[in-house]
């Protein structure tokens, strides 16, 4: 499309521009400032410069747990970054005393790639290119994973999401063999910065093969060899990297708090915390919402979808099914309106089951994945994206009337919401 290089680099500078004015103390002591002053985050900085320093092993953490120690993965050390430090620190170069900087420097980073990635996603559903650069932008900065960078280190990339739905577009728009070996490798990769992403890999890349096979794109046969590379191979190999490095032989089966589920649709469909969903909240009342199940979407976004939902209904009534948003269009909309929907069914689903004892015995490996409501950050990526589709579509049409007022509404909702999501400093240093 004309110009989308020019937008993309207006984009990437624009948000380096606000992180610089936003946070120009911290970026100049980056090597001697915490993110965090208190149990994750101290645990997940010392868990990193530990093994980077005196692990003699790249897979084993030997700082806790004496004398069984621990397996890397469990002590949320970034596992991919931490063993690349660690095999510099081997080959004789002095990390350590930059490691600090280095992770505090992956955080703000991850926002860059953040916009890069989902500019690209939205240049692949034909958005214009100055309204792809805006939403880019913006959805960096009100992307739920910004509350994490206090702590929850591995947890604030934004752009990994973004990353592997961009891959499932790709492979989309030409289903080679060498797209599902990206996907696959990428999965892996993922998987050893944070567990939670092999889980939302996985959710993506079912969704990519349903699509796959619904569509006819390609054989049934030719399906599932791209569903063995993209899924099966990717988790055979994490969990065979796992059962032989892990160190601890009598892990617990039935982990923490398994009825923590921490899910509900308010979390991602309400401003909780801010100023409109307090106001809310005091005078109409709302149910109480556990931290770990915040996704907000946005409310123009919200309310788009809403209104999709009540068309969708109208529409089927009225037999103009092939007229929706979320039907109408190609295999990648298709791929993310399918997204969307598994990402909302499958924590609410985990939620009944693991509420119910006799069901939650027999999760397997799934109970691990207690804090479900995570997965409301693809659904924040994958409805955006499909809601700035649609605008652009609309403002094609180059209807005055409902395009200019249209844009002014969402814009200021989306303003606001960015606001208040970036009004307190992203960490307590």
């Amino acid at each position: 499309m004309k110009n989308s290089k020019l937008y993309l680099g207006l984009g990437i500078f624009f948000t380096a521009l606000i992180i610089l004015i936003r946070e120009w103390e911290t970026l100049a002591h980056l090597n001697t400032i915490f993110f965090g002053n208190y149990f994750d985050a101290l645990k997940n900085y010392y868990t990193l410069l530990y093994h980077v320093k005196w692990d003699e092993s790249y897979f084993t953490f030997e700082g806790m747990n004496y004398p069984y120690y621990e397996h890397v993965l469990f002590t949320d050390n970034q596992p991919l970054i931490a063993n690349f430090l660690k095999f510099l620190y081997d080959l004789g170069i002095p990390v350590e005393y930059i490691t600090l900087g280095i992770t505090n420097s992956l955080l703000f980073i991850g926002m860059v790639l953040a916009t890069w990635f989902n500019y690209r996603c939205l240049e692949k559903l034909s958005v214009l290119p100055w309204l792809s650069m805006v939403a880019a932008v913006g959805l960096t900065f009100l992307s739920p994973q910004t509350d994490r960078i206090n702590g929850h280190f591995a947890l604030s990339y934004s752009f990994i999401i973004p990353l592997l739905l961009y891959q499932g577009l790709l492979f989309l728009e030409k289903p080679d063999f060498k797209r599902s070996l990206i996907i696959g490798i990428l999965t892996v990769s993922v998987s050893f910065i944070h567990a939670y992403y092999l889980g939302f890999a996985l959710l993506i890349y079912g969704c990519l093969f349903l699509i796959n096979l619904i569509g006819q794109r390609v054989s049934l046969k030719k399906a599932l060899l791209h569903f063995a590379l993209q899924v099966i191979g990717s988790l055979v190999i994490v969990e065979g990297i796992m059962a032989l490095t892990d160190s601890v032989k009598d892990r617990p089966s039935y982990p923490w708090s398994p009825f923590l589920t921490n899910f509900n649709l308010h979390g991602v469909f309400f401003p909780v915390g801010k100023p409109l969903g307090s106001w809310i909240g005091r005078n109409f009342g709302m149910p109480p919402v556990e931290w770990e199940s915040i996704g907000y979407i946005g409310m123009a976004t919200t309310l788009f979808f809403f209104a999709s939902v009540l068309a969708l209904l109208v529409m089927i009534f009225g037999r103009r099914i092939k007229s929706h948003p979320f039907v109408k269009g190609g295999a990648q909309k298709h791929f993310l309106v399918l997204t969307t929907f598994l990402a909302l069914v499958t924590p609410a689903l985990f939620t009944a089951l693991a509420n119910n004892e006799w069901t939650y015995m027999h999760m397997g490996p799934i109970r691990q994945f207690r804090s479900i409501g995570r997965f409301n950050w693809v659904v924040f990526s994958s409805l955006n994206f499909i809601f700035f589709g649609w605008l652009s579509g609309v403002i094609q049409k180059k209807k005055a009337f409902i395009t200019i007022p249209l844009t002014i509404v969402v814009f200021a909702f989306f303003i606001n919401d960015i606001y208040w999501n970036c009004e307190k400093p992203f960490h307590e240093n």
